[in-house]
């Protein structure tokens, strides 16, 4: 607030010790709950950051599995079903992805394998 005769910043009112310590505690109670909040911040920051990288690990370890599934020899008929699934299941947009030749090479070795059985051994893998 300036004087309208001067342009002199006018002082602020002066305060009594008492309004002062006052002023003081009021600070200090602010500052310290400015504080925990910050400190709470950084915790949920900290636990944001922890819980980020075991998604992240998890992915990965599932991913893994996926993998060694995909990539080992269907043992039966459902797992190869299963493998014609995951490759064959639709994209969010209801398209399927397209995988490279060498990708689904185990999928095509399964379907080779299988279509070479007799009608007897065929029947047996669709039991197991």
């Amino acid at each position: 607030m300036e004087t309208a005769t001067t342009n002199i910043p006018a002082l602020a009112t002066l305060l009594t010790p008492a309004q002062w310590d006052a002023a003081l505690a009021r600070y200090e109670q602010i500052q310290g709950v400015e504080r925990k909040a910050k400190e709470a911040l950084e915790r949920a920051r900290t636990a944001y950051d922890q819980a980020r990288l075991e998604a992240l690990s998890a992915e990965g370890q599932c991913a893994a599995a996926r993998d060694e599934l995909l990539d080992s020899p269907a043992p039966h008929l459902r797992a190869l079903h299963w493998k014609l699934t995951w490759y064959l299941g639709a994209a969010p947009d209801g398209t399927t992805f397209p995988w490279s030749a060498e990708d689904v090479a185990s999928v095509f070795a399964d379907a080779a394998r299988f279509a070479s059985l007799d009608e007897r051994a065929a029947c047996d893998q669709l039991g197991s």
